[in-house]
């Protein structure tokens, strides 16, 4: 089991950088699929992300839209992330729902 120290100091060799994981504000969801929704993001918000970002981001996606399958009934949503600060050198992600019903969970920079 790696330490905290040992995970930084690993990223830095490879030249990744760690994410904070939070969820923000979202509208009142309309039907399960957006209640699960917002039952697994809270269940990964406060975390850092250790992992490479591009990975995490693709497969977060990946599960939210695996689990419409047990919503088949509910309105599929189109997941994307977007760079939501583009005067930074160090980018920060926030995620995008494509429709009326939004949410905001973002990834931001942690520095050490």
């Amino acid at each position: 089991m790696n330490t905290f120290d040992e995970l930084v100091a690993k990223a830095k060799e490879e030249g990744r950088r760690f994410y904070f994981a939070r969820l923000g504000i979202y509208n009142q969801p309309q039907n399960e699929y957006q209640k699960y929704i917002i039952k697994y993001l809270k269940c990964m918000t406060n975390q850092i992300v250790t992992e490479d970002i591009e990975r995490y981001k693709k497969d977060l996606i990946h599960t939210l839209e695996v689990y419409h399958k047990d919503f088949s009934r509910c309105k599929k949503i189109d997941f994307s992330f977007y760079q939501s600060n583009s005067n930074r050198l160090v980018p920060e992600f926030s995620l995008a729902t494509g429709g009326v019903w939004t949410i905001s969970y973002t990834l931001y920079p942690v520095r050490f």
